[in-house]
């Protein structure tokens, strides 16, 4: 084989498992998703279920009515509760997938440069313009780098809001129902 064939064939290879690593990534946050929402509805079917049995054996006006405060505050710390696990899954399938980029990106300068430096011992005189693409490279990584870079920094902001709105929502239904 010649080594067109061999770097052709890893290619490839590379892209395939890259686009099963993806695939798995985004397969998993999914197949979390479905269960959070699965294990949601059948809390809430069972919960509902409890609910609508202990309200009918209410006598008392006052009674249904703390009842059916104390059934409303459950329901809306178990919404909350349910957003935040949905926002993790999301959150850290978005860091997977993110982490998957970067190393995608790293492996393509890598390959990229080496391709270069091949080129370069075969084509004498094309040090300059070789030399002039790195430099390009270099410049276009380190410009991803820092978008890479302020994005984290974004969904870090991102994410503390997130739980701190949750928090006070979970604060303020206590709050208003008591």
């Amino acid at each position: 084989m010649n080594t067109g064939t061999e770097q052709l064939k890893q290619f490839n290879q590379n892209s395939l498992d890259a686009a099963s690593r993806a695939a798995n990534i985004a397969l998993t946050g999914a197949a979390q998703l479905a269960k959070l929402q699965l294990d949601a509805a059948k809390s809430a079917l069972q919960e509902g279920t409890g609910n609508s049995k202990a309200l009918l054996a209410v006598s008392e006006p006052q009674e249904f009515v703390a009842l059916r405060g104390q059934i409303a505050e459950a329901q809306i710390k178990s919404a909350v509760n349910l957003a935040r696990n949905m926002y993790d899954v999301a959150a850290q399938t978005q860091s997977e997938f993110a982490k998957f980029a970067e190393l995608q990106f790293a492996a393509y300068n890598q390959a990229f440069m080496s391709a270069l430096d091949q080129a370069s011992k075969h084509a004498p005189g094309a040090d300059v313009v070789i030399a002039g693409i790195k430099s390009s490279l270099a410049a276009g990584t380190a410009a991803v780098e820092s978008i890479a870079k302020a994005a984290k920094q974004v969904a870090g902001i991102a994410d503390a809001n997130f739980k701190a709105v949750s928090l006070r929502i979970a604060g303020t239904c206590d709050s208003f129902i008591r």
